[in-house]
């Protein structure tokens, strides 16, 4: 899609590195779209998870909260060199 706007793509892939936060998070969704089936948690463990190789920043959300990754990723992107900045 960034390629088709003409900008440059910015890749943030945000991650869960403590197993019980992301249990606890998979099993408290609550669907917010009619008919939408969410995950379950023994789906979610079976799902195999590989990482981004382009990937221009790795956030974990176990480690930080909302507002601090928020915070990372704004700073994150205007530190980021005019190759790599948002348009």
């Amino acid at each position: 899609m960034a390629f088709d706007a003409g900008v440059q793509n910015f890749e943030i892939e945000l991650v869960c590195s403590d197993l019980a936060t992301h249990r606890e998070r998979v099993e408290a969704r609550k669907v917010d779209i009619p008919g939408f089936q969410l995950a379950r948690w023994k789906s979610a463990l079976e799902r195999q998870h590989e990482p981004w190789e382009s990937v221009d920043l790795v956030v974990d959300n176990a480690k930080v909260p909302v507002e601090q990754a928020f915070e990372e990723i704004l700073q994150h992107l205007s530190s980021a060199e005019p190759e790599n900045q948002l348009a």
